[in-house]
């Protein structure tokens, strides 16, 4: 693996964090929305509260020998500010400078470095600060994508498959949101497919001859697992037959995420202020089973 050890990390962990969300649903009583799994980078947002003053970024620069044009350095510092920080100043730096360097990667800067040039606080009191950041960057070179390659693939062995899964073409500007939308279609086809443990681990390959990047995945699909036992609470018999038939999941059959999603946004619920009922799926790792338990006692929202 060449070049740009933190860039191959913050890769690699987005993909294990994308992959492993499926893992973390399974044992959530809460259903995600149809499509809940983004990628977003390994740092989380300090959640704000009463001890810890809101952080406003007022002003955000950025210098050094930058050849990103105007408006899309506009538009990473625009997405920058937008957030929400809270807390102690000196805490969220590490942050901005995450989401500085995810922004020039989306421009094809794979090993931009990014790093803290000056913050000032400008104003102050105890419930919000308001700062200014001036970030230096060093954007290196602006590679485009050589090729993706899958390796240790079988549940999924068409190769022209999974390379229609990453909205990016061989020779287009190597951008992280693109090859990370990819990773997270992966990981949607091998949920739905019932491999619940599924990971992946990207390696980058950099050839600066042709400033390009070459990716190969390496799949770890984990095992097939299935259905042992479906529960619907709270039903009466006739509610309890349409319930079972709209899930259209019955015990022996592969766990499909796809159907769990299906029946919780399609399925008219009893009652008028039921949005969903609680889903509590109950994984058996060695048995290689899922137990699907839906309690319709528990409305939750949508």
């Amino acid at each position: 693996m060449c070049g740009g050890l933190a860039q191959v990390v913050a890769l690699t962990i987005g993909c294990l964090a994308v992959c492993l969300l499926g893992q973390a649903q399974l044992s959530s009583p809460v259903p995600e929305s149809p499509h809940p799994r983004i990628y977003s980078s390994s740092f989380q947002t300090e959640v704000s509260t009463p001890s810890q003053p809101e952080v406003t970024i007022a002003e955000l620069k950025f210098d050094g020998n930058i050849r990103l044009p105007i408006k899309d350095q506009e538009k990473i510092g625009a997405d920058i500010k937008k957030e929400s920080y809270a807390g102690k100043v000196d805490g969220l730096i590490d942050e901005v400078l995450e989401r500085a360097r995810r922004g020039w990667q989306n421009f094809g800067y794979f090993l931009v470095e990014v790093r803290e040039g000056s913050t000032k606080v400008l104003t102050r009191d105890p419930a919000s600060q308001r700062i200014a950041i001036v970030l230096h960057v060093n954007e290196g070179r602006q590679y485009r994508l050589k090729k993706i390659t899958f390796k240790n693939n079988r549940a999924v062995a068409n190769l022209g498959t999974l390379r229609a899964l990453f909205p990016i073409a061989d020779g287009d500007i190597f951008g992280r949101e693109q090859i990370s939308k990819g990773i997270e279609s992966l990981r949607r086809v091998y949920d739905e497919l019932g491999y619940v443990n599924f990971t992946c681990l990207p390696d980058t390959e950099v050839d600066e001859a042709s400033t390009t990047v070459s990716l190969q995945i390496d799949f770890d699909e984990g095992k097939l697992f299935y259905v042992s036992r479906v529960e619907m609470l709270g039903l009466d018999d006739h509610a309890l037959r349409r319930a079972l038939k709209d899930l259209a999941l019955k015990p022996g059959d592969a766990y499909n995420a796809r159907l769990i999603t299906r029946f919780l946004v399609g399925h008219p619920f009893p009652k008028d202020d039921c949005s969903v009922p609680s889903y509590i799926p109950n994984l058996d790792e060695r048995a290689g089973t899922i137990a699907l338990t839906f309690d319709f006692r528990v409305c939750l929202p949508h």
